[in-house]
């Protein structure tokens, strides 16, 4: 579970606040991987059926955080094709999340 504090750190540092159903879901489960590594975050994946069809699997907290900045383009926008008001909540692939 996500504290009301902890989710609004996140906001900040991404300059996104997240939608009311998206804080409401951090706050009773902040996702449903079922590995963590406590060094880099997310390993393995979520086994296929536990949530979501296909192994997708909705990311906690920290892991939103994360993958937001690396999905971030440079200094313009434009430069990339991730947008700053997304919010990654959810991934079939946690290479992406514990890429540095």
């Amino acid at each position: 579970m996500a504290s009301e504090e902890e989710i609004a750190a996140v906001e900040e540092k991404t300059g996104v606040r997240f939608p009311e159903d998206l804080r409401a879901y951090l706050k009773v489960n902040n996702g449903t991987v079922t590995r963590l590594d406590g060094s880099n975050g997310l390993t393995g994946s979520c086994p296929e059926g536990e949530f979501l069809v296909g192994g997708w699997a909705l990311l906690p907290l920290s892991s939103i955080e994360r993958l937001h900045h690396q999905m971030m383009p440079g200094p313009r926008e434009d430069e990339g094709y991730w947008r700053k008001e997304w919010i990654p909540f959810a991934a079939e692939s946690y290479e992406l999340v514990t890429r540095s």
